[in-house]
Order: C-alpha cells, then structure tokens, then sequence
C-alpha cells in the first residue's frame, strides 16, 4: 500500500509538473507575444516621431516661404508707390502744361485701383507714361498672386499645426500603451522565473 501510494503521489506530481509545463509555455508564448507587441508598438512610435519631425520641418518651410513672400510684396508695393507717384508728377505737369483735360480725373484718384480704373480715359499719355500704367497693373496682379499664396501657405500651415495637435496625441497614448505593455512584460518574465 505504501508503494501504492507512493505511485499515486508521484503520478500527481507528474501531472502537476505536465500543468505547470504547460502554463510554462503558454506564458512563454504570451511573454514572446507581448515581447513582439512591445516592438510593434515602439516601431509605431518611431513612425509617429518621424511624422512629427516632416510635419515640423515642412511648418519651417512654410513659414519661411512667407516671410520670403511678405518680403517681396513689400519691395513690389514700394516700387508701386514710387512709379505712381512718378506718373502723378509727370501727368501733373502735362495738365498744368494744358495738355490734357482728362487728367483732372488722373489727379483727383484716391488710391492706385481708382487710377487704374481712369486710365481708359487718357488718350494723350505718352508711350512711356502707358508702359508705366502696363507695369503698375502687372506689379499689383503679382502682388496680388503673392498675397494668394500667403493665403494657402498660412491654410497649409494651419492643417500641419492640425496635424501634429493630432500625432501628439496618438503618440502620448502609444507611449502609455508603451509602458503598460512593458509593465506586463517585466511582470510575466517575473512570475516565470519566480516559479522555476
């Protein structure tokens, strides 16, 4: 009977040794899943922190872009400013030669899109004085485009600001997931060992 027993009790430490082998590799497979999980997860959060970087670098980009842009329109405007007011003179001193009536109009313009407006009156302006209208007029529909592209630069800008607001996020919540992921992992590598 003794012999008996002693059967039976090994017998159950077998099938104890067979459960906890088991258990064994299934936490073996879960640690290595989590392992693998850990590296998916770390993989996703380069991935994110490359995105933030783009995103930044391209913001970079286009703020310079307008700065550039600002830049020239104020050059375009200056030159604007002093070739109307050089017409002005030269149309000034037509009317007050008696060569044009029509140039009271000219002179009474409140702002260069008011000129621009009377200038199909002008019959008696010289060739130079038109070619200077043709430059005002090619100078302000540039600045104009300028002015349009700030326009975008500024949207696109916005949206990338939008962006990265939003891999920011993803990114926080990916390193908390992250941690916990690794907590679990240090825990299950803990527990393995403490059983062996």
């Amino acid at each position: 009977s003794d012999l008996s027993a002693l059967q039976q009790q090994q017998a159950e430490l077998k099938r104890q040794q067979e459960e906890t082998a088991a258990e064994l590799a299934a936490l073996k497979e879960d640690q290595a899943r989590q392992q693998e999980y850990v590296n998916t997860l770390q993989s996703q959060m380069d991935n994110l922190m490359g995105q933030i970087d783009n995103l930044n670098a391209q913001i970079s980009d286009l703020d310079a872009q307008i700065v550039q842009k600002e830049g020239e329109i104020a050059e375009k405007q200056a030159s604007i400013d002093a070739d109307f007011e050089l017409l002005k003179g030269r149309l000034h001193a037509m009317y007050l030669a008696g060569e044009a009536s029509t140039l009271q109009i000219l002179l009474g313009s409140e702002n260069v899109a008011d000129f621009m407006e009377k200038t199909q009156f002008m019959q008696t302006i010289t060739e130079h004085d038109t070619n200077l209208i043709n430059g005002l007029k090619v100078e302000m529909a540039e600045i104009q485009d300028e002015k349009d592209e700030i326009e975008a630069d500024k949207k696109q800008v916005a949206a990338n600001k939008e962006d990265l607001d939003a891999k920011s996020q993803e990114l926080a919540a990916l390193v908390e997931e992250n941690e916990a992921a690794l907590a679990r992992l240090t825990a299950s590598v803990t527990d393995v060992n403490s059983r062996n």
